[in-house]
């Protein structure tokens, strides 16, 4: 995938938001999240993790293909940052501490899937 002019996770986001038909591509199953329980993330769990299922792949990638890795990329990398962000919350309310507000800012957080998956998070 290209990323031209912008950064990963924009490109990522355009990629991922293509009408594309995947009829005939195998169905995706969700990749792990790296470190669960612990407050920390890599992304390159996920990324060995596209870089297996494409070498096992017994067909040539098309780009349906590609298209259905990397909306599972995107969900996995989502997944992860909402599961260690509701840890973080619930960690911190049960030091007492009274959270009213949480700020997504930088790059990752443009990503519009990331910050619907966020609001779905409290909404």
């Amino acid at each position: 995938m290209p990323w031209g002019t912008r950064g990963p996770a924009a490109s990522l986001e355009e990629f991922c938001g293509r009408e594309i038909d995947c009829s005939g591509v195998p169905e995706m199953q969700m990749f792990s999240v790296p470190m669960p329980g612990q407050l920390a993330f890599s992304f390159s769990g996920l990324h060995s993790s596209v870089e297996r299922h494409i070498h096992r792949s017994k067909v040539p990638l098309t780009d349906a293909h590609r298209c259905a890795l990397g909306r599972a990329f995107q969900d996995g990398a989502a997944r992860q940052l909402c599961n260690k962000l509701v840890q973080c919350l619930s960690m911190l309310q049960g030091e007492g501490m009274d959270i009213r507000h949480v700020v997504a800012s930088g790059g990752v957080a443009s990503n519009s899937y990331l910050r619907a998956r966020f609001l779905c998070l409290f909404f």
